[in-house]
């Protein structure tokens, strides 16, 4: 991750087609649908840790919504 100015650069790896994403402002997470890969990432962005939250029974991702006040 890299500030330039009041914009943060925010690096990912291994998306092949991203669809939705979701921004988690009480944790720092970011959630990623990859339409193509049919997986759910998420990425700490405190840290940079980026991992796959789900992969298995996902026929057709296309939407994220999270609610971060009910955790």
């Amino acid at each position: 991750m890299r500030r330039v100015g009041d914009k943060t650069e925010i690096r990912v790896n291994d998306l092949y087609r991203p669809l939705s994403i979701a921004y988690d402002w009480i944790a720092q997470n970011l959630y990623i649908v990859d339409q193509r890969a049919k997986v759910i990432d998420v990425v700490d962005l405190t840290s940079q840790h980026q991992r796959n939250i789900i992969s298995d029974n996902i026929q057709d991702p296309r939407a994220l919504a999270i609610d971060p006040l009910t955790g």
